[in-house]
């Protein structure tokens, strides 16, 4: 059983190169590319541009006019009975808006329209954050399962040498018993990698509706993230704080529109009678003035301002917590980049050595097997420990970009652009 383990963990490395050699390389931007193309909340939110565009257009919209007829000195009694004494009365009446009711509703649904292209950015901001989690998460998963193979290859080579010095007497059964459990328990942490970089692939894929055909993701990209200073943000405007402009855009629109609705709009028509004689006719014109006794739209205008101080309220709460964020990513952004320089220049190199020592002492019998196994335990401790900072750092970054707008997106949906 065990044989088994160590030849499907020497062949692993072996085989995910020659697979990759076969397989398409989808880069980051490849993949919020195809994520943005079949998102449905992108769509569905420019669905909502095109309603807030249709809005304004119809805003902009003059009232109809009205068309009548009136009869009248019929069907009653003596000299009025039947038809003979009809008169007839045809009149156009329009409504006048004098109260910049028109100006008002154009730009209450201006502030619409800003407010629906707001939040298609803000939406394709987070459909970009949501590949870009998913694509580091796989890398991490893939980098992770390297490291374990690795650790897997060394375990299985260290079997060898100790099968061949217990058959010598150098070893005791103790020493291979030992070996055999640390084969066994690479294997259940392999099993472990694996299954953890099939999900992510499998996550990942599926954002854009898509099936994990063996495509390779940008390894480079995970390994040597860059650490150029204007990666991280200057005071700024955010994206998010856009949609509470609009808000504020569109309130305060609303309160004056508000306002010219509580003004009366005149009513003015014009017209011909005919009068029953059949061969007078004169025209009449008339005006007539909405009465506001019982509603002056001061209920209307009250709200109105409510919702105005309610979005000042929302844009002051809602940069609070994007600074408080913002603060939070960018703190781990630096441990995170820290932690990645110290393993690398130091612990890693430092735990190396200390295996090959370790290793070289056991072959002429100055050290233990637990020696060398704990050597190699914390080298690889190491190694899984940069994994985790490199990921860290990605998932920061990410944060700040997602926060800052950094994460660039043309209106026709391409990608991130770093």
């Amino acid at each position: 059983m065990l044989r088994i383990l160590w030849v499907v963990a020497l062949a692993t490395p072996l085989f995910v190169p020659l697979a990759a050699q076969a397989a398409s390389l989808i880069t980051l931007d490849q993949a919020i590319d195809l994520a943005l193309a079949s998102d449905p909340t992108v769509k569905a939110s420019e669905a909502g541009t095109s309603a807030s565009l249709a809005s304004l257009k119809q805003a902009g919209q003059l009232p109809n006019p009205t068309i009548g007829i009136t009869a009248e000195n019929f069907g009653g009694t003596g000299s009025v009975s039947g038809l003979r004494s009809a008169e007839y009365t045809l009149s156009y009446g329009q409504m006048i808006e004098v109260g910049g009711d028109r100006s008002a509703r154009e730009a209450v649904a201006s502030g619409d329209l800003k407010l629906a292209n707001a939040r298609l950015a803000t939406q394709r901001l987070e459909t970009v954050q949501t590949v870009r989690h998913a694509y580091i998460l796989a890398l991490a998963s893939e980098t992770k399962l390297k490291v374990v193979q690795e650790r897997a290859s060394f375990i299985s080579e260290m079997n060898r040498t100790v099968r061949q010095r217990s058959r010598q007497g150098r070893d005791s059964s103790m020493v291979e018993s030992q070996a055999r459990a640390s084969a066994a328990e690479v294997a259940v942490d392999l099993m472990q990698a694996e299954r953890a970089v099939k999900l992510s692939r499998i996550q990942l894929s599926t954002l854009w509706n898509g099936v994990d055909d063996g495509f390779v993701l940008d390894q480079a990209f995970f390994e040597k993230p860059s650490f150029d200073a204007d990666a991280l943000p200057v005071d700024q405007g955010y994206p998010d704080l856009a949609q509470y402009n609009a808000l504020k855009s569109r309130a305060t629109a609303n309160i004056a529109l508000e306002k010219a609705r509580a003004i009366p709009d005149p009513e003015i028509s014009a017209g011909i009678r005919r009068f029953a004689s059949g061969s007078e006719t004169a025209f009449i014109v008339g005006l007539s003035i909405p009465f506001p006794v019982y509603d002056s739209n001061r209920n209307n205008i009250e709200r109105a301002q409510s919702e105005r101080l309610q979005a000042d309220l929302e844009e002051v709460a809602a940069r609070r917590d994007i600074n408080l964020k913002l603060a939070s990513a960018v703190a781990g952004h630096d441990s995170a980049r820290a932690e990645i320089e110290a393993l690398r220049a130091d612990a890693i190199p430092q735990a190396t050595q200390a295996l090959e020592l370790a290793r070289s002492g056991y072959e002429r019998g100055a050290f233990s097997y637990l020696e060398i196994a704990d050597a190699s335990r914390g080298l690889n401790a190491l190694r899984e420990r940069l994994v985790g900072a490199l990921q860290t750092l990605h998932e920061n970054q990410i944060t700040i970009d997602r926060l800052t707008g950094r994460s660039a997106i043309t209106d026709k949906g391409e990608g991130y652009r770093p």
